[in-house]
């Protein structure tokens, strides 16, 4: 059998990515996306966010609420400052679930307080659905690029690891290994995480 076609890229990745491509999901190369690609939505490997899809849809899924509101939710959303990864986490996990909550001015002058729905949950073909291939990100001076990452309206919700079938090492392993490496050296990532898979295709975990 010809090697090129035992690498990881070939036997797992590849797969997964047209897996999605079947559900329906947008499929990027990450350094397209990233600067100096050829279509960027990042200005810089640091962000983990993308935020020209998160605005578009937080704009298309509130048609209700003044732009400032929805300013307002994109500030929450990206600045989540807790020196604690699962801090943050759980904070992103409960404004994706409630909505974020905000205050708007009414046209008779009042304030009052309303909700950024960051997710349709009824009619999910509302929101926008992309998987990002070599994604890589960078946090001070670790550099990291996890096989796939899995986007909602510009929010990383998802990363998956794929793993050469034809390698020794299982994919629990593999999990131990690398994803606690990502936690540790990019935690920005897991800020907005609510799945992480690791799979060779034979199993997952």
């Amino acid at each position: 059998m010809n090697p090129i076609s035992l690498t990881e890229d070939a036997l797992a990745e590849q797969p997964a990515l047209e897996w999605f491509r079947e559900l329906g999901y947008e499929i990027k190369f990450g350094p397209d996306i990233s600067p100096g690609g050829t279509h960027p939505e990042r200005d810089s490997h640091g962000d983990v966010v993308l935020q020209g899809r998160l605005r578009a849809a937080l704009e298309r899924l509130n048609p209700h609420l003044p732009m400032d509101a929805i300013e307002d939710a994109m500030h929450h959303l990206l600045n989540l400052d807790s020196p604690n990864m699962f801090v943050n986490n759980h904070r992103f996990h409960l404004m994706a679930t409630n909505g974020v909550k905000v205050e708007i001015t009414t046209p008779e002058g009042e304030r009052r307080g309303d909700f950024v729905r960051v997710f349709d949950f009824d009619n999910p073909e509302n929101n926008d659905f992309l998987v990002v291939s070599q994604f890589t990100v960078v946090s001070g001076e670790h550099k990291r690029r996890p096989d796939v990452v899995v986007f909602v309206n510009g929010l990383p919700l998802a990363v998956i690891e794929v793993k050469n079938p034809a390698s020794n090492e299982r994919p629990i392993e593999a999990f131990r290994k690398n994803i606690a490496t990502y936690k540790k050296e990019i935690p920005e990532l897991f800020h907005y995480n609510e799945i992480i898979v690791v799979s060779d295709l034979l199993e997952a975990r």
